[in-house]
């Protein structure tokens, strides 16, 4: 009785030895083999669909076309953009592309007793902040072969956006003994009656590598008419050229190699 015991146990020791090195082929099988063939597939650039890209931008206004009373101060107008932008066959010479993201922008008006936003007084400052949604879709020309990597591009479109927040803030240094010692007095206008809360702008962009640069071109009234501003009229337009400096940081999927792949 007591032998064979002994002989079932040892036979079960040997079953249960000899299933681990298959067990083990198995696994080193499905796990290898997968992994090889994805990231030569990277390799290749055919992996890298969609492309991600994160970009920050900053734009200035340029001063073209303006009204010779009413028009953004040179130099002190700035736009500062975040979006995210996917481009679908990377690799490809020419590849359709989307963005979105958030920009804010500031529009410094020059300041005179004629310009109608001015009220018959000549302020430290006046600004016209807008915080806004862009969504837009472009056409990617790339004009380096470096397979999934971004190279050197040209993307040519076209955005809407919301214009979910307009502020004017308007500045003014007065006599501080006449106004309980303030050297500065700062008045924020909000739910402007007379700013286009949605529009659209084209847009080029030029680059290599993490870097571009960006020319805007709005093509829509910044302005409505309002009945409170400007007796009724709309007032003119601001600068509708930007020209800026892109930076990209960007990121694609990749597989990671297994610690026991040789």
């Amino acid at each position: 009785m007591e032998i064979r015991m002994r002989s079932w146990l040892l036979f079960i020791v040997i079953i249960m030895t000899s299933q681990f090195p298959g067990l083990t082929q198995s696994i080193l099988l499905h796990r290898r083999v997968p992994s090889v063939i994805q990231r030569n597939e990277e390799d290749s650039g055919e992996k890298t669909s969609p492309f991600n890209a994160r970009t920050f931008c900053i734009l200035t206004y340029l001063p073209i076309g303006q009204d010779a009373i009413f028009y953004s101060a040179p130099g002190a107008s700035l736009q500062f953009q975040s979006e995210n932008r996917v481009v679908f066959k990377q690799n490809r010479p020419v590849a359709i592309g989307y963005n979105s993201g958030i920009k804010w922008s500031m529009l410094s008006i020059a300041q005179n007793v004629q310009q109608p936003l001015s009220g018959g007084a000549v302020h430290r400052s006046q600004t016209l902040q807008q915080f806004a949604a862009p969504l837009g879709f472009f056409v990617r020309f790339k004009l380096s072969n470096n397979g999934g990597r971004i190279g050197t591009f040209i993307d040519l479109g076209c955005n809407g956006f919301w214009n979910f927040s307009n502020a004017l803030i308007v500045s003014d240094a007065p006599d501080p003994s006449a106004n309980l010692g303030a050297r500065r007095i700062t008045s924020t206008y909000n739910r402007l009656t007379y700013i286009n809360k949605w529009g659209y702008e084209m847009e080029m962009r030029m680059g290599r590598g993490i870097w571009a640069v960006h020319i805007l071109y709005r093509a829509n009234k910044l302005f409505k008419s309002s009945p409170f501003v400007n007796d009724g009229a709309r007032l003119p337009d601001l600068a509708r050229w930007q020209l800026g400096v892109n930076l990209n940081f960007w990121k694609f999927k990749k597989s990671k190699k297994d610690e026991d792949e040789i």
